[in-house]
Parts: C-alpha cells; sequence; structure tokens
C-alpha cells in the first residue's frame, strides 16, 4: 500500500532521517517505536511532505510522492493526525470535519455515518466548539476528521497522549475498527502497552533509520528489543 525507500530528511543542516525503509501493508496496523528524536515524527511528516530537504521514495500504490507539495499528498488517499490534535478551536465540531472532508475533495455528508458509527459522542457534539470539548473528544474530532477526508492510509502520531484510561481504551477500539474497515494505519505512540494491543507489525528506529521489525507477539516473549530501543524494561 504504502513504501518508504531510503528516506532521507533533515530540518536545516541536521539530517533527521538517514535512510527508511518502511512497508506498510494493506489493511494492517504498523506501530513506529522508538526514544525521543529517533525520528518517528519525522517519518510521518516525511510521508506527508512537510518536511525540507526530502530525499529517496514514498511511493503508495506506485504513485511517488516525493517532489509533490504537501496540499496533494492528501488527494492521494493519505491522512495525518498530529500529535497534540491541532484542531480549529473556535470552529465547531462540523466545522472541523468539512475542514478534513475538503482535503479529500469529498462531502462531509458521503462520510458522517461512518464518522458517527466510530465515534458516536461527536453526534451530539457537532455544533461545539472544538475548545469547549474533553481532551478525549477532541481526540475523537481530531481523528475523525483526518477520517472525514476518506483516506486509504492513516497516520497517527500518539493519538492516545494525555489520555485517561478509558479513553485510551476507545482510540484503541477505533484503530481496531478501521483496520478491520480497511484501513492502512501508521502508529507513532510512547505508550508501548497501546502499541502492543492494535499493531500487528513494530517497526524499531533509531538515529533516523529503521533498526529492526517484530510482532507485539515476538515482543512479549522477548522484551529485548523494547529495552534496546525504546529503554523500556519488560514488555507489559
Amino acid at each position: 500500500m504504502l513504501q518508504l525507500v531510503g528516506v532521507r530528511a533533515a530540518y536545516g543542516n541536521v539530517e533527521v532521517l538517514r535512510g527508511v525503509d518502511l512497508v506498510l501493508e494493506p489493511a494492517r496496523v504498523l506501530g513506529l517505536l522508538g526514544r525521543n528524536g529517533a525520528g518517528k515524527t519525522t517519518t510521518i511528516r516525511a510521508i506527508m511532505g512537510l518536511v525540507d530537504g526530502l530525499d529517496g521514495s514514498i511511493r503508495i500504490e506506485g504513485t511517488e510522492l516525493v517532489g509533490l507539495p504537501a496540499h496533494r499528498i492528501p488527494g492521494h488517499g493519505i491522512a495525518y493526525v498530529p500529535q497534540g490534535r491541532r484542531l480549529f478551536p473556535e470552529m465547531t465540531v462540523e466545522e472541523n470535519l468539512r475542514v478534513g472532508a475538503l482535503a479529500g475533495r469529498r462531502e462531509l455528508t458521503d462520510r458522517i455515518d461512518f464518522l458517527f458509527d466510530l465515534f458516536p459522542v461527536l453526534k451530539d457534539r457537532m455544533h461545539s466548539p472544538a475548545r469547549r470539548l474533553s481532551g478525549g473528544q477532541q481526540q475523537m474530532v481530531a481523528m475523525a476528521r483526518a477520517l472525514a477526508s476518506g483516506p486509504r492510509v492513516l497516520l497517527l502520531d500518539e493519538p492516545t497522549e494525555g489520555l485517561q484510561p478509558s479513553l485510551v481504551e476507545r482510540i484503541l477500539e477505533a484503530i481496531s475498527e478501521l483496520r478491520a474497515a480497511g484501513t492502512t494505519l501508521l502508529l507513532v505512540e510512547q505508550k508501548v502497552e497501546a502499541a502492543l494491543a492494535v499493531a500487528d507489525r513494530i517497526a524499531f528506529i533509531e538515529n533516523g533509520r529503521i533498526a529492526e521489525h517484530a510482532t507485539p507477539e515476538d515482543l512479549v516473549r522477548d522484551p529485548e528489543p523494547l529495552i534496546r530501543y525504546v529503554g523500556l524494561r519488560s514488555a507489559g
């Protein structure tokens, strides 16, 4: 579905990605784990065309994305939920979702039933300004806004950050439901337990390169890669 080959990216003179190779398989969740500064968020931003000095190849179903302006990336079926949500706080939930739909050149009415099925709580919040929602509700709006464009690939950067356990569980349930519906997902997470709960595969990034791959089952049996690349003492 989505393939990165030899992707390099820099902020000014500082090279952050040093040849990232990744494959996202259709209707699967790939968890991307690593320490702070390893290149996780930069990998997502590179896919979205938001990094200067980008080199290498990023292809979705054979279409090359490197070199395209960032505003054209969503039109190829990729959506991004950034860390910190970044909603339009004074706009209503409905207005935020309409912005997301426009990114994919769609009408919100085409997706609204799907979004309400995924996040029923939003149905009663459509006319509320985003700033008045709880943190968990805002995260749901951020995900729904991205999904309003009808993406085939969804990139999630720390979607459970700052959420209480019950809301973390709901976000993870939504990720599993999206996978079951055929969406391909790349998940960056600091909560290792959350990533292991929903990912089909885990890729570890270190110093701007993919260092190792594993399945969640592998890591429960042998947490050594978690110790080496994330700094945890156990898988659970």
